[in-house]
Parts: C-alpha cells; structure tokens; sequence
C-alpha cells in the first residue's frame, strides 16, 4: 500500500464524513457533538461546542434560518432535531467557560470593512483577534444590521449588544453614521477617500446596495450585481471583497450564509496579506451536500419534544429529551455487521492508515502493532457488501498479509498450525488421486476438500459410493487441499506450489470434470483453475435425485440455512442447497445475514488460529441469530457452530438419513485432531474401495493416554497428539528428560522445526499417559550458563535430571528468538546439557515476550 492508496481508502470510508446538518451549516456547527453532550445534561460542553463556531451565539441560538434543521435524518423517522432551541439550551444552561488570554501580536495592515451587520462585524472579528488593525464603517447608529430590526421576543437588544461587544473587545474600531453609497457616489473616489490607508476593503453593506457597483466599474454578474468570487469573495477590483445580504438581495435573510461570508472574506483578506494564494486549498467551503449514508432500518419515530412555554424556550429536562432524540449520524455498516471491525475500537478508513503505517515501520525503528489486527480478519468481505461506497478490507488484508511475508515480518506465532495442517492435507498422509475401481478413466472426479474429510471422513466415503452408483461409475477420487489457508496466511509460494500440485494431480487423471464438496474450494477452482471444469456436488446430489428415504424425512421441521462465507457469490449452489433441504421434508427460515450477505464462521482467513477469542466472539453472534437448528454445506462451519453450543447439521446428514438428534448434537473433531481423520479415511478407502494394503496412518491412539482436559490443553495450544508422541518417543530413545521424585513424572523436550514440544507424561502400562503439554519458539543458547542465584517462575516443583539422577543447578541461561537474546535463571544439569523451561515461564512471559518480538 502506497501513499496514495491510503489516501484513496480514507476517503473512500465515510464514517470521517460530518453529518448532514454539520454540512448543511455554512459554518459548520457540529450539532451531532452538540446534541450528544446535551443528551447526557453536560450542557456547558455543549455550548463549548456551539460557540467555538458560531462567533455571535446568542443571535444564532435566537434567530438562525437553521438549515441544519432542514438537512437532518431525523426528519424521515419522527421529524428533525430543533437544533436552534437546542443551540439556545446550551447558551441559557451551559456556563460559558472562563475567557483564556490570548495574546495578539500586532500585524501589519490595515483593513477596512464597510457595513456592521453580521457579515461585515464576523469578517471584523476574525481579522482583528489575528492581530490587524481593523475599522468598520456603517450608516447607522448602532450595529447588527438586520438583526436590530427583529422583535425584542425574537431576538433581545441585550443578546444582540454583548455578541456585537466581542467584535470590539477583539480590537476593531467603529465609526458610525458614515454611509459610503456605491450606486451615487458623490466622486468616483469616495470609497478611497473614506478609507485611503487600508490594504484590503470588505463590502458588506446590505441588500440596498446590491446594485451597487456598475459605475464604479465592477464587473456584474449576469443580475447586474457586482461579482465576486465563490470561494474567496473577491471582487474584480484587487483588494476588495464583498459578501452577506449584498450577494442576495432576493433570498430570505439568512444570519448564518452572512457570518459565513464575513468569515470566508476574512480569510482571504489574511491570505492576501500574507502573500500568498487567496484560493488554493480552501477548507471553508460552506454549505455542502455530506457522503455520510446513515440507515435508518429499525430506527423508532419519535416526535420532537415541544416547549412547554415557547416564549421561554426548553428546560433542562425538555432540552435533554430533545438532544437525545439525535441519531448521532454515523455510516460504521460494516462495523455493526462485523465482530472483528468492532473489536478492533474503529472504523476502515483508521485501519487502513494502521496497516500502512504497520507495513511502512523500519527494524529497530517502532512496533508492529498492528499485526494482531491484520492477521485477525476473516477475509470474508461481508463489510465490502454492506458498505455503500464499497470498500473492501478483505482486499486491503490480503495485500498486507502478502506484504508482511514478503517482508519477512509476519508473526511466525499466527499461521504456523495452519500451514503445518496445510502440508499434512497435500502430503503422503492424505493425498490421493485414483480413477474408480476398474475404470481405466474418470468421467468425473470426487473432491470432498480438506475439511469433509477430516469432519466426517464416513460421509466422505458414502458420498462417493453414492456418486459412482447414481451420477457415474467412472468417478474418481482426489483427496488433497485446495491451498486456501496458504493464500489466506498471505503465503503465495505455498498456495502457488498446492495449486500447481492440483492441477499435476487432475492433469495425472485425464482432466475430468471435478465435483467439489466445498464451497471454499469452489472459490480457488475458479480463480486459479478457471480452465478446470466444476460442478458443485449440491447441484449433482439434486439432478440425480436423493438417497432412498430420504425425501420428505424432515416431516415439516424447520431449519436455517448458514451459508459460508465463501459461498456468498454461488449463487447456483445457494439454490440447489435450498433445493436440497426442501427435497428432504424441512422448512428454511432464512436468516436475517444469509446468502450474498452471510457472516463467518470465525475459520476463513485463519481468525481461529491468529484471534480465538473473536473467533469465538464471530461464532457466538451467529448461533443467536435464529433459534432453529442450523444446516451448513461446509463442514468447518457446522463443526464451529457445534463447538459453538448450537445444534448444527451438514446437508449431508439430512441427505443420508442419519438420527437427526444424535447428529444435530454431535461435535466435530478437534482441530489437533482433523489430520488424523483425514489419514484414517484415506487408509479406509484404499482399503474397502480399492482393496489395497492400509497405508499407516498415526499411532498415537494406541501409544498415549489423553484425558478429557488434557486433549481441550492441546487443543487450545495447538499442539498435536503426533508431536506429543514424538517428544516422548525421542525422549525414550535419548533418555535426556526430568524426572519428580513425587509424582514419578517425566518431563521431556523435544524441537520440531522452529517449535519446542514439552510434555509431561507417566508410563501407563504399555502406554504413556499424557498428564500436561506446552510448547515455546524461543532457542536455547548453549554453555557457557554462569552460576545463578533463584529460578525464575519458580513454580515450586523439584526435578531431577533423569539421565544421572542429579539435582538441578539455577544457572543464567541465554534464550534468543528472532533478533534477540536475553538471560533467564533456569534449572539446568550441566553434566548433560539439560536445560528445564516450566510450564508457567513458557506459557506466559515467554510467550508474551514472543508476541512482542514479533510485532518489532
């Protein structure tokens, strides 16, 4: 991501937009902020708000043409805020906050402004607290123009004579009873003689003049007036700018449009004086049309609270009712759509600056911190479909996750379980490619997916028993995964090197068209293997018709379809899903978040690897959406919501006829454990379909003895039943381990690739019972390890080295991971080399340190 993309997403992200009646202010007051302080009684906040935009507020509060009021959403549901009596709440009950000094340095110039109505007197006020010397001319005796002639019940002398003071007290000078009449000037000069000193003039005497100027050489506008410049103000004459009432003669008066003007002026006049361009990058706009969308769905009207006593105005009470009824205007679609965008405390348009600045920060030069948030997303672009200008995360995370492995800077600690399950799913322990039992050729080819098989690996087998039967005898088998995980970790030459071995396997087959049971596979299909002809199995299990049975066995029983998240533009296999579900007997009530606009499961993109908690969190919102019974045609899906709680079926189990209450109850296997089934069907299937020798599949089963709360320990480390029995099987073979003299228990190490496996184990007549397990990144520096005086996290358990029966010497041990070392006072036998990390220092500050050094 580059400067400019970040810039391009930014503001493609609304949430920044203002609301519409902060755009629909020519000042821009921020009514929402306004309204939501008022809300909670904080009224002196809320006229902070007010008159740090408006310089006259007791005017605005009282007489403002209030176009807020006209452009606010609340309007549609109930009626618009009253934004005015608000405005006046907050100046009759929020004390005004103590005056701070602020120093004004004199400036050269001088600046002339003629008229004292609203427009020329905020042109004044602006000029003189930067610090100009400023003199305003006007014809009457007294200022406020226009608002001097409304009713004392609409707008008191008294409001109207201490905001006039401001202008004063900032510094500008008054001269009353001086006409300067631009239509009939007595001399073409009058102007200059009235004001020959000054280096910039802002006309801004009324409506009466606005025919002014067309013998003084103005150029007009198309109705004969003088012309000016929208955006700065200036007239065709240099140095002189015109604005308020003058400009609009025609229109109804508009107090707010003139103190913008004498605003607008005012910054031009600055800029001239300055020297620089009186037009480039102008923030001050005025009024404006906002991006901000907001959706009302589910919004209750409510009518706006009326004055007791209008004359009065609104109590506390009514102004606080009132304020509450704003809808504090906000798009955040995608964030009230998604857990994970919530979670994470903001909106797209901020994270998109974190990942840049995350993808930008050089070694050694500040954190990561971002990672977590980048390596979280599911990847599922549910906010791209709820967002109105179309924003798509999923794209920005793909494209960080690929940057951060191209950098050599993604977490080791996020992805690797995934990708060691990915290399399992295409090795020899599962990867298969046959044509059916005597078939010299495959017409077609079963791909049931990673995921299928290592769910319900018997499902798998019924399916392509059932495929062979009714769709065609000459169907062939594949097993192997379509290297999803690999392009969701940001790994491109893993999910480039899983593809190429799809296609050799299917070129290996005769390219037969492929019936893929997984609607994630079905997505890499047509992306990468656009050339590969596919057929969902949904689509062919509703053509050639349905098992004996099982039509019409749901007897009227009402399901809700969840459709995966990678499913959420298959269309076709949406429809023959449905088609299915009704074939079988059972209604569907869709739910509220389903087809195109689906939710996750909390899998895609490995979330349930990188963040477990929002994974959770992602699954828990989901499960409460319906109260019946959930049907997925992902397995991984129906296995989440199952771990979930929620009572959750497969197609296939409605299809194939199994006890609907065992199976709707039924867990799926752990994710330690998912490999193993895939191996376990694989040897089946050579077995009873080809008749072939077993191929070996994992022996742990027969090897260790898990308890209930030692496999959910695994499960929540990620640490496999496989890598717990070699660890013990190298501990065995080398006799390096610890023993506890009060237990009898073993404690051995063992490093597999960049992971250390620790486990804690008994033997158990022929068989080792696993007692406890954990694992760690960090290395062991070898000797020299200086005498050291305690053991960190001492955990209080006393080991013996088990190779000589020794007692354990504390010894300052280095520990390094990635670029940096520390010592730790460790357990050690020197004698054998052996070093002990406890369960508690490797699970915790270990780990806590890991994770920060990968975010360096």
């Amino acid at each position: 991501m580059d400067q400019k993309e970040l810039l391009r997403l930014e503001e493609q992200c609304i949430q920044n937009q203002p609301p519409a009646c902060t755009t629909a202010c020519p000042v821009h007051v921020d009514a929402r902020q306004m309204a939501s302080a008022g809300s909670r009684g904080e009224w002196a906040d809320a006229r902070a708000e007010f008159t740090q935009a408006v310089p006259f507020p007791r005017v605005i509060a009282r007489c403002c043409d209030a176009p807020c009021q006209v452009a606010c959403v609340r309007e549609q549901v109930g009626g618009t805020i009253r934004i005015r009596d608000l405005e006046r709440a907050a100046m009759a009950y929020g004390a005004a906050a103590p005056p701070k000094p602020v120093p004004r340095r004199a400036k050269p110039g001088r600046i002339a402004v003629i008229g004292a109505g609203l427009s020329g007197l905020s042109c004044a006020y602006e000029l003189a607290r930067k610090g100009y010397s400023v003199v305003v001319f006007e014809a009457r005796d007294g200022l406020g123009g226009q608002a001097r002639d409304l009713a004392e019940d609409a707008l008191p002398a008294a409001d109207l004579a201490a905001d006039c003071a401001r202008v004063g007290e900032a510094g500008a000078e008054f001269v009353l009873f001086t006409r300067v009449a631009l239509e009939h000037p007595t001399k073409p000069n009058a102007l200059a003689e009235l004001a020959p000193d000054v280096d910039a003039i802002f006309l801004a005497m009324g409506a009466a003049e606005a025919d002014a100027g067309r013998d003084l050489g103005y150029e007009l506008d198309e109705r004969g007036r003088i012309a000016v410049d929208p955006i700065t103000l200036a007239t065709s004459k240099p140095q002189i700018y015109c604005g308020g009432s003058i400009l609009r003669p025609d229109e109804p008066w508009s107090p707010i449009t003139s103190i913008a003007d004498g605003r607008r002026a005012a910054l031009s006049i600055d800029r001239q004086m300055q020297r620089v361009s009186i037009g480039a990058s102008r923030g001050d706009r005025g009024a404006y049309e906002t991006g901000l969308v907001v959706n009302l769905e589910g919004v209750e009207p409510a009518p706006p609270v009326l004055a007791a006593d209008p004359a009065r105005g609104y109590s506390r009470d009514e102004a606080t009712a009132e304020a509450a009824r704003c809808l504090q205007c906000e798009c955040l679609e995608c964030v009230k759509a998604c857990v994970y965008l919530e979670a994470f405390g903001s909106h797209p348009g901020l994270y998109a600056r974190r990942i840049y600045n995350n993808l930008t920060v050089t070694q050694g030069r500040g954190s990561r911190s971002a990672n977590k948030m980048i390596d979280t997303c599911s990847r599922c672009r549910l906010c791209y479909e709820v967002c109105p200008t179309d924003l798509d995360m999923a794209g920005v995370i793909r494209d960080a996750r690929l940057e951060m492995v191209r950098q050599g800077r993604m977490p080791a600690s996020a992805f690797d379980f995934a990708l060691r399950d990915l290399a399992l799913a295409v090795g020899d322990q599962f990867a298969l490619a046959r044509h059916a039992p005597g078939q010299a050729a495959s017409e077609a080819v079963f791909f049931p997916g990673c995921q299928l098989a290592a769910s319900d690996p018997v499902q798998v087998e019924r399916v392509y028993a059932f495929l062979r039967e009714r769709y065609s005898p000459a169907t062939g088998l594949m097993l192997y995964c379509c290297g999803a995980p690999a392009d969701w970790a940001g790994q491109a030459a893993i999910f480039d090197e899983t593809v190429a071995g799809l296609r050799e396997m299917l070129d290996g087959l005769g390219r037969p068209r492929v019936i893929l049971a997984c609607p994630t596979c079905e997505t890499v299909f047509a992306s990468r293997l656009p050339d590969v002809e596919t057929v969902s199995l949904w689509q062919v299990l509703r053509d050639v018709g349905l098992p004996e049975g099982a039509a019409g066995a749901g007897q009227g029983r009402v399901v809700a379809v969840h459709d995966s998240c990678t499913a959420r533009y298959q269309t076709e296999v949406q429809g023959a899903v449905r088609d299915l579900v009704a074939a079988c007997g059972y209604e569907i009530d869709e739910l509220r978040l389903s087809r195109e606009r689906t939710e996750c499961c909390g899998f895609g993109g490995l979330m349930l690897y990188a963040n477990p908690e929002i994974g959770d969190a992602v699954v828990a919102r989901r499960v409460a959406e319906d109260e019946a019974d959930f049907v997925a045609y992902c397995s991984m899906c129906r296995d989440r919501f199952a771990a979930g709680g929620k009572r959750s079926l497969h197609v296939l189990d409605l299809i194939f006829g199994e006890a609907y209450e065992s199976r709707a109850v039924r867990r799926g296997p752990v994710l330690t454990q998912r490999s193993d089934q895939r191996a376990a069907l694989k040897t089946r299937l050579l077995a009873d379909v080809w008749r072939e020798g077993a191929v070996a599949g994992a022996a742990w089963r027969d090897e260790l003895v898990l308890p209930a709360q030692v496999e959910a320990l695994l499960e929540e480390r990620y640490i496999r039943p496989e890598e717990v029995l070699q660890t013990i099987a190298a501990a065995e073979a080398s006799r390096r381990r610890f023993v506890e003299p009060a237990s009898g228990h073993v404690l051995a190490s063992h490093r597999i690739g960049a992971v250390t496996y620790w486990v804690e184990y008994a033997p158990d007549g022929d068989r080792f019972a696993v007692h406890s397990a954990y694992s760690h990144r960090m290395e062991i520096k070898p000797p020299p390890w200086p005498a050291a005086a305690e053991v960190e996290s001492d955990d209080g358990r006393v080991w013996r080295c088990a190779v000589g029966d020794h007692e354990l010497d504390t010894r300052s041990v280095t520990l390094s991971y990635l670029v940096a070392g520390f010592p730790v006072k460790l357990p050690t036998c020197l004698e054998h080399g052996l070093v002990l990390i406890s369960e508690a220092l490797a699970t915790g500050r270990m780990r806590e340190v890991e994770l920060a050094l990968e975010d360096k």
